[in-house]
């Protein structure tokens, strides 16, 4: 008997559990909002008893929260994977991705769906917003933001309000008019940060 394997195979089959239940309320929050699920329709999705239920989370809201995290978390990777990924110098390229992916983050069957955000969860929605923004943000601003200036002057006062404010307003305006084409916001972006001709002329 091995019992480091056994264990090791225990967890695993413990965590993707408890990951198939996050993953069926999620499906069905994107079909009717969280406001109308019940325990028995996460259960009956998942194919878990309502006492496995129970045994990781002691309520809805519990699983709600752990929920928001595991959204909160896989949107977050999405912007760190587009960071590592991007041609260093390359701020157009840049850009048109970043914009794509908010886009695609932003779309009807995203977290930011209207279904995800009817009455009933509102709290739960503004703190899942306000928490994500705030670490994309802050993310930006340590990372992509500062290592574009490393080579290009920041006549911005205030960095870290204004990127809060652009990336609030990327995300909402997406959200309520998907019919702003890319390369307008993509304008709008570059006026925000002050990117003109000559921050290209030296990529």
């Amino acid at each position: 008997m091995n019992l480091n394997r056994d264990l090791n195979k225990h967890q695993k089959k413990s965590e993707a559990t408890r990951q198939s239940i996050i993953r069926s309320a999620y499906e069905i929050c994107l079909e009717k909002g969280f406001t109308h699920i019940t325990v028995s329709d996460i259960t009956k999705r998942a194919n878990v008893t309502r006492s496995l239920f129970y045994h990781y989370f002691p309520n809805k809201e519990s699983m709600a929260q752990n929920l928001s995290d595991a959204v909160s978390d896989y949107i977050f990777e999405q912007v760190k994977d587009w960071d590592m990924q991007r041609e260093k110098n390359n701020i157009s390229s840049a850009l048109d991705n970043i914009i794509s992916l908010a886009r695609k983050l932003s779309n009807e069957n995203s977290a930011f769906s209207d279904k995800m955000v009817q009455s009933g969860n509102g709290q739960l929605y503004v703190n899942f917003y306000d928490h994500l923004v705030t670490r994309i943000t802050d993310y930006l601003c340590e990372n992509t933001i500062k290592d574009f200036f490393k080579t290009h002057t920041c006549p911005i006062n205030h960095l870290r309000t204004t990127v809060l404010i652009m990336v609030n307003g990327v995300i909402s305006t997406l959200r309520t008019h998907p019919e702003i084409e890319n390369s307008e916001l993509k304008k709008v972006a570059e006026q925000i940060l002050h990117i003109d001709e000559s921050a290209y002329s030296l990529q």
